[in-house]
């Protein structure tokens, strides 16, 4: 009889030994897959950042890309403005020399 309470405790231990190993595994997998999903969430933030400061500079480069061509463009008109405004000045000068020129030949 002792020798049967004595074998019964033993497979009892061993049971609970293996329940509390199985139960010691699915925590460890639980603990590891909460763990993959923070890193996994970690690197997604990450590279979402990445990915955003990415697209800043380029719209950044674009941005500035614009307004340097508006400002070429507008230094450009501003030099076209001047040039013809000095044309016409040189034309009309020309225009009244001539006509100096023909009234005084017109008078001599």
């Amino acid at each position: 009889m002792m020798n049967l309470t004595r074998i019964l405790q033993k497979m009892n231990l061993t049971i609970q030994k293996r329940i509390l190993q199985m139960m010691n595994l699915t925590i460890q997998k639980r603990i590891l897959q909460m763990m993959i999903l923070t890193i996994q969430k970690k690197i997604l933030q990450k590279m979402n950042l990445i990915i955003q400061k990415i697209i800043l500079q380029k719209m950044n480069l674009t941005i500035q890309k614009r307004i340097l061509l508006m400002m070429n463009l507008t230094i450009q008109k501003r030099i076209l403005q001047k040039m013809l405004q000095e044309n016409r000045k040189g034309i009309l000068l020309m225009v009244l020399q001539e006509n100096r020129k023909k009234i005084l030949q017109t008078i001599l």
